[in-house]
């Protein structure tokens, strides 16, 4: 009969009695910890996104860029070919219907030049504004259209 369990009634235990410091140092603790862990994991989940978000748009900007710069080399070979013909426009000899034509490339090419300077200085302040990018690329996109009518007009003369 050695085995026997001893219970002790409910009324007969003591409950332990708990300083209120070491009470309130737990729960501040707890607390501490709880919020250290949460700024931990929500502050890691969300600079994953923003760093790959960064990395995305540096690689648009990037291609962007690459863009306007081919954009650029290709006006540059149409402008050499294009000078030519626009010089014609102050040549006595043109025809009056041909020197207005080429009056009014001449034109447009001087207010596509003022737009895409324009632009690029705004681009420099803001590298990575959108629209700005848009309306830099559609420019240069009218310019090259202009560009191939003025050599356009004069494979037909």
């Amino acid at each position: 009969m050695g085995n026997t369990a001893r219970v002790i009634p409910l009324e007969a235990r003591r409950p332990r009695s708990r300083s209120p410091l070491l009470l309130w140092g737990s729960l501040a603790a707890s607390l501490v910890v709880g919020a250290g862990l949460a700024f931990v994991g929500f502050g890691s989940r969300q600079s994953l996104p923003q760093t790959a978000e960064r990395l995305l748009v540096s690689q648009a900007l990037s291609g962007v860029e690459t863009a306007e710069r081919e954009h650029a080399r290709a006006i540059q070979k149409l402008e050499q070919a294009a000078v030519p013909v626009l010089a014609e426009a102050n040549d006595p000899a043109t025809p009056p219907q041909r020197a207005a034509k080429l009056f009014a490339f001449r034109d447009r090419l001087a207010f596509l030049d003022t737009t895409i300077d324009d632009v690029r200085g705004f681009i420099v302040t803001n590298p990575g504004n959108a629209g700005a990018r848009a309306l830099l690329l559609s420019a240069f996109q009218e310019k090259t259209d202009v560009l191939r009518q003025v050599l356009a007009l004069e494979e037909r003369s």
